[in-house]
């Protein structure tokens, strides 16, 4: 995996139905050029699912990142018994039995139970429960039966064709596009990728950044997103912890990730951790079971 792979992934987390003629203009290479690489991060089990779900907009979720020191022997283990909860979309974990876990909480009231879950079903002691900064905005409508008909489709093979699509839900070619599009730019779908960084020469690194009080967080997130471009994956920032950053890099080695972690250091921040990751998984959530059930 090289930067141009890095490169397409990102593409296709934001978008998942990116066209291979829209990813060439975008990233100046020929059409099959992107075509055998996609293939390729297919094949070697890099992205595993081309996937598609209602928005954070379109259900006003609250979206979690959890961390914390495990005791456990075996996190394989615990990241599926973690998995078992319906609001679990994602647990896996670092060097030092670091444990993270991504959840979409239906509404803040569930939050004590995911706690004291989490908590004991990942021998964390004092697990730090993060909520991520997200900006909702209003939506022009809800999501209609029809539009739930087409995610439930493209559900777990987001770039299916629109005639497939049609076989499926019955629903003509020019709705199907129709309703996709208003989807796409009222942000009612998610069209992103699963996918598991562990390749050849990548080496994927969380970082915990602690803000100095002088730091302006806005500021911080353009200058990261300027500087590690072509290394970055995700920064977010947490609305109950305003002096904390998460940022997941890809690297192609060791030495390239302490670099990083240098740079980091001399850019004034009162403490950077990063931590190697080894291992994750994906889980279905009650936001899967919705859609199912549509």
């Amino acid at each position: 995996m090289d930067e141009i792979d890095l490169q397409i992934l990102m593409q296709l987390f934001s978008n998942s139905r990116m066209t291979y003629r829209e990813l060439s203009e975008k990233l100046s290479l020929s059409v099959s050029a992107i075509h055998k690489r996609v293939n390729s991060l297919m094949d070697t089990g890099i992205i595993t699912a081309f996937v598609a779900r209602p928005s954070l907009h379109a259900l006003k979720y609250i979206y979690l990142f959890i961390e914390g020191q495990s005791s456990a022997k075996s996190l394989d283990i615990i990241c599926d018994q973690l998995g078992e909860h319906d609001n679990v979309s994602a647990a896996g974990y670092a060097a030092g039995n670091r444990l993270y876990i991504i959840c979409h909480l239906r509404d803040i009231t569930d939050l004590q139970e995911l706690s004291v879950f989490v908590t004991k079903t990942g021998q964390m002691e004092n697990p730090r429960i993060g909520i991520i900064n997200f900006q909702y905005q209003l939506t022009p409508e809800p999501l209609t039966t029809m539009d739930y008909k087409i995610i439930k489709t493209l559900r777990r093979d987001a770039r299916k064709p629109v005639v497939d699509i049609a076989d499926e839900t019955g629903l003509s070619a020019k709705t199907i596009k129709k309703r996709i599009d208003r989807m796409t730019k009222h942000q009612l779908i998610r069209l992103t990728v699963e996918w598991n960084p562990i390749y050849e020469n990548c080496l994927v690194t969380v970082f915990t950044l602690h803000l100095t009080g002088s730091m302006n967080i806005r500021e911080q997130f353009r200058q990261i997103y300027t500087k590690y471009a072509k290394n970055i994956v995700v920064v977010f920032s947490y609305s109950n912890f305003p002096d904390i950053l998460t940022m997941e890099v890809i690297t192609s080695s060791a030495f390239e990730s302490q670099k990083i972690q240098q740079e980091l250091e001399a850019d004034g921040y009162e403490k950077v951790t990063p931590r190697i990751w080894i291992w994750g998984k994906y889980y279905e959530t009650w936001i899967d079971n919705l859609v199912k059930s549509k």
